[in-house]
């Protein structure tokens, strides 16, 4: 049964540790949104084109090539969005549809059994009509005995977005910090520098949010695998670190191994040479 035209709500969060992690997580509660008609129907407000186009943006923005899959996803449904939008027209073109629900699958979310014209965002349309009777409960993305996946709840997407957007915050102060590591002369102008354990600690997320994430590349391998080597050789170094001004050269050269496996080539005048200050937070404002 189709729930009643313009009752649902998209939920988003408020405030959090990470600004950009909850305007990511925003972003994706609106674009999950526009899969079908039949979904945007049930919404109080229907996401316009201008909007979905800033979420697409947003996501765009926070996601900082991780997941190299969703972000080609991504950039092709921002086209498709970009066009909807010059033309000024209130109908959803099919071509957004189709753009949105590769890239949801580009995150990892599973098609609805009932199939994504049939599903309005409401648990009770997820499941097609025999294994919604056989199925009772289980999380999103599962599947029952027969193979069928389980309806979603809410809660779960909800929580599902968070933990997306930690892992890529994780991630995103990683990254920072090891740009620092690896530029000797940006980490000596800094004020103040990372204890220890606050260094250990965000190679530690960085090592969860990998594991965790399910993210792929686009051959569909498991994303930054090639990274988590040297990324474990400079929490072994840095354990051994009383951090100060200078970086121990050996720290450096890790560090340099870990932006070398993301394919980040060496700056033109030399890594020692390089001071990137102007683009990368000091450590002592790296947040967890």
């Amino acid at each position: 049964m189709l729930t009643s035209a313009r009752q649902r709500t998209i939920v988003k969060l408020e405030g959090g540790p990470d600004e950009r992690a909850t305007e990511a997580s925003n972003a994706l509660a609106v674009i999950q949104e526009v899969t079908s008609p039949r979904r945007l129907e049930t919404l109080a407000h229907a996401p316009t084109s201008a909007e979905l186009l800033d979420a697409v943006d947003a996501f765009l923005v926070w996601h900082d090539e991780q997941n190299l899959a969703a972000v080609e996803r991504a950039r092709q449904l921002r086209g498709q969005v970009a066009t909807w939008n010059e033309k000024g027209t209130a109908a959803v073109p099919a071509e957004v549809f189709e753009a949105v629900r590769a890239f949801s699958n580009a995150l990892g979310q599973e098609a609805p059994p009932a199939g994504w014209e049939a599903y309005d965002g409401t648990p009770e349309t997820w499941d097609v009509p025999a294994a919604s009777r056989s199925a009772k409960s289980g999380r999103a993305g599962r599947k029952t005995g027969s193979g069928a996946a389980v309806r979603p709840v809410p809660e779960e997407a909800t929580m599902a977005m968070q933990q997306a957007a930690r892992a890529a915050s994780a991630i995103s102060v990683f990254m920072n910090l090891v740009g620092l590591l690896a530029a000797p002369r940006a980490w000596a102008k800094a004020p103040a520098w990372s204890s220890r354990k606050h260094l250990l600690e965000h190679i530690d997320d960085y090592l969860a949010a990998v594991e965790q994430s399910g993210w792929t590349d686009t051959s569909g391998k498991p994303a930054f695998e090639n990274t988590k080597a040297p990324a474990q050789l400079l929490r072994a170094l840095c354990a051994r670190w009383d951090p100060g001004p200078d970086v121990p050269p050996e720290i450096a050269q890790a560090a340099r191994a870990v932006l070398a496996a993301f394919g980040l080539p060496e700056p033109s005048e030399g890594w020692d040479r390089y001071d990137p200050t102007a683009e990368l937070s000091p450590p002592e404002r790296l947040s967890r």
